[in-house]
Parts: structure tokens; sequence; C-alpha cells
């Protein structure tokens, strides 16, 4: 299960994260981002709007057709590249905000759903 994926957010995500089958969590940081001007796309469509199905389809034909072919650029951070293994989704989270400090683009869905996870 990944609570983010460099795809995320119309690809601004610099995180994949995801549990891994072993139990930790795997957090992988990106070295590269595309290097497009995002400031045309409409809103993410949110799922509880009507249409959402179709909204959704509409949304990312545009993001894609945005970043398809885009150059790939360094991200520039003290980061890039790295990966972390963390042992409970709260050292989950906390690396993400860490990250996130550093300058990268972290969803904040990932540490709000790792947080409501190390909760239960």
């Amino acid at each position: 299960m990944s609570y983010a994926r460099f795809s995320t957010n119309a690809f601004r995500s610099h995180v994949y994260v995801d549990k891994h089958a072993a139990g930790h969590y795997q957090i992988d940081v990106a070295r590269k981002e595309h290097d497009v001007d995002r400031s045309g796309l409409p809103p993410e469509p949110d799922e509880s709007e009507e249409d959402f199905g179709e909204r959704y389809a509409k949304y990312w034909r545009e993001v894609m057709d945005l970043v398809k072919g885009a150059e790939m650029v360094p991200i520039g951070g003290p980061l890039d590249g790295e990966w972390f293994e963390e042992e409970t989704a709260e050292s989950a989270a906390e690396r993400l905000a860490q990250i996130r400090e550093a300058g990268y683009n972290v969803p904040d869905k990932a540490i709000e759903r790792l947080r409501e996870e190390a909760q239960k």
C-alpha cells in the first residue's frame, strides 16, 4: 500500500512512501522532477464532487499531457536520491516532516494517513 507516489499531486511529490512486505515503511526521495509549469492545471477534483470519475479522468489526461516528454531536472536538495526505512507509522510520518523541512514536496495526505494509522 502506498501513501504517496512520485505521481501524486500532478507529479509534484518528491517522495514515494509505502509499507514494505517485510513490515517496515519505505521512503524514497526523488533525485529529479519534471520541469513544467503546472499553473494552468485545474484543481484536482475531490472524491465528493459530482461526476468525480469523469472529472478526475479529464484532470489526469491534462496532467499526463503536461508531463509527457518534459525534461527531468535535478531537485538540488540535500536528500536527493536518499531512502529510509522506518519501523513505525509514527516514525515514518516524522521522517516525512523532516524531509518536507529540508525543502521537498511531501503530500499532506501521506503524513496525515501515517499519523492516523499510528493512533490505531
